[in-house]
């Protein structure tokens, strides 16, 4: 479970303080579909960035799975982001000269995982994404939908407690950008928790839930269906 209670997170420039994040408080249960939308300074990458324990808020509390994040030192940090969280990025952030599976192997072998189970479990996560026939393809070699499913693939390696998904589709067309998306949907249906950020609308209706994001607060925070196909 994810807890943000009354979050702020502020940051100096020059001689101005500026509030990014302003007193926000939610909870995404496990499980979940959330999409965290919001206009371009809206607060939802700064808000991705402390759910992911790569930030910590200025004053306010952040909880995942019941413990205080925001209390850790930058090592539990570091290991609670290798071992509960997985990330996907608009870019992928692949390593160029690594194939596919030995990006999807990358965060195992961070964690001290052996060669043989790495090799294995990365061939399982990149055959469940459609990737069984491209393990040895550098990046270079993948299209944009292939590049992100292999970064998918990369993010659930360490069976992680929740999905964060920043702008997952901007790099994409549209077409590629829905089965993304749809993808999402089926891991989610698995028991994965998914949260998305995004500008786009037709990208936020495809989560159960849809948190509005407007200068650092929340504005709005209902049901979205998860409509699309």
């Amino acid at each position: 479970m994810i807890e943000l209670q009354d979050v702020t997170k502020r940051y100096v420039v020059g001689r101005e303080e500026i509030s990014v994040l302003q007193d926000v408080t939610l909870t995404i249960h496990d499980g979940a579909f959330v999409s965290i939308m919001g206009p371009s300074g809206s607060g939802k990458s700064t808000m991705m960035h402390i759910m992911g324990c790569l930030d910590v808020p200025s004053s306010g509390r952040y909880l995942l799975d019941g413990r205080r994040m925001d209390e850790l030192s930058p090592t539990e940090m570091a290991h609670v982001r290798n071992r509960k969280i997985g990330f996907v990025f608009q870019n992928f952030h692949l390593l160029p000269r690594m194939t596919a599976l030995q990006n999807v192997e990358l965060p195992m072998a961070y964690a001290g995982v052996g060669r043989a189970k790495r090799r294995k479990e990365a061939e399982r996560r990149l055959a469940e994404v459609g990737l069984e026939n491209r393990l040895t393809h550098l990046p270079s070699a993948l299209s944009g939908g292939q590049r992100q499913r292999v970064a998918i693939a990369r993010a659930l390696v360490n069976e992680p407690s929740v999905l964060l998904a920043d702008e997952p589709t901007g790099a994409l067309d549209s077409s590629t950008g829905q089965d993304i998306m749809s993808l999402f949907q089926s891991l989610n249906k698995t028991g994965v928790t998914v949260v998305v950020i995004t500008h786009d609308p037709s990208v936020a209706e495809y989560a159960g839930r849809m948190v509005r994001l407007f200068d650092g607060r929340i504005v709005a925070d209902h049901v979205a269906g998860g409509s699309r196909p």
